[in-house]
């Protein structure tokens, strides 16, 4: 008789900073993926009011999933957050997922990331993520789905351009111990944004997903949401504009330079090029660049793009 397929451990890494409100509810939904074995990691950026025992005696006697709970001394950000606690979880997992702390998540969430990360080669660093479904606060009123990309990953528009949703993330082992060798020693803009270009710059593989594996809320308290509408995307303009997007360029910048090493040797060469391309400011900057590949998802979002290499403003 064939034995059953043995259901592959994953470890999720959620950070949490005055979630409170919705942290019971998300948690539900954790323990509710089918077909994972699942270890939740809570690490508490230091919050006013810290997670009380009581919450975790509310799952205590669930055999669904075991919860560790540590709370940081001082408040990192979420960003540092998310990228020490991933080097923190032990690497006895198949896999590993970054959550939020007032999400929804869809009960094959999981699955899903672990049947699309299973083809790829365990040696090879590899990453999933996907689009989600936004709704107001309420976790039932749908506003929309978050953009969808239609290009094709690529370490060329990693240097520009986030795609990849922190909580949508599962990585396969490798890509969580190629990351965790960065995790400490870096200030980068968002945990995502980085694993999307040190995976990507290593030669591994990312797969976007184009179907929602979870909800979104939005509301007063999230970090950068995901509205998808005309004024979200105005918003997001001003970001070039007012210094913001050249700075998080160079933050990024600073944390691939420290480990260049681990990239490619054809990404190292593209990522020189994007440095000196960043420093010059002309029309042969722009031809550079469209040269190399580097661009963004949609052609206005690249058309700005080009325009911000004109204006040494990227």
């Amino acid at each position: 008789m064939q034995q059953p397929l043995k259901r592959p451990a994953v470890d999720v890494v959620l950070g949490f900073y005055n979630g409170h409100k919705y942290i019971v509810p998300q948690v539900q939904t954790i323990l509710n993926q089918r077909d994972v074995l699942v270890n939740l990691h809570i690490f508490d950026d230091a919050s006013a009011e810290p997670l009380e025992k009581s919450f975790v005696n509310q799952f205590i006697d669930d055999d669904r999933c075991k919860i560790h709970i540590k709370r940081r001394s001082e408040n990192l950000g979420y960003s540092k957050n998310f990228l020490w606690g991933l080097a923190e979880v032990p690497n006895d997992a198949d896999y590993f997922a970054f959550s939020d702390q007032d999400d929804i998540w869809l009960e094959d969430k999981l699955k899903t990331a672990v049947d699309a990360l299973r083809a790829i080669p365990a040696e090879t660093p590899a990453l999933y993520c996907s689009r989600t479904r936004l709704v107001k606060e309420d976790g039932q009123t749908v506003i929309g789905d978050s953009s969808f990309y239609k290009r094709a990953p690529s370490f060329q528009n990693a240097l520009v351009q986030n795609i990849c949703a922190g909580n949508t993330i599962l990585l396969n082992k490798t890509a969580k111990r190629l990351i965790e060798k960065t995790s400490k020693n870096i200030d980068v803009i968002s945990h995502d944004w980085w694993s999307y270009l040190l995976i990507s710059g290593a030669g591994g593989k990312v797969i976007y997903d184009t179907n929602p594996t979870l909800l979104y809320r939005q509301h007063d308290a999230n970090v950068l949401g995901a509205k998808n509408d005309l004024w979200d995307g105005l918003r997001r303009l001003k970001f070039f504009f007012d210094g913001r997007f050249k700075r998080w360029n160079s933050k990024n910048d600073i944390a691939l330079a420290k480990y260049k090493h681990l990239l490619t040797p054809k990404n190292i060469q593209i990522f020189k090029s994007f440095r000196s391309i960043r420093s010059e400011a002309n029309f042969v900057s722009v031809w550079r660049c469209c040269r190399l590949g580097i661009r963004r998802q949609s052609n206005l979002q690249q058309t700005v793009f080009l325009l911000g290499i004109l204006l040494s403003i990227v």
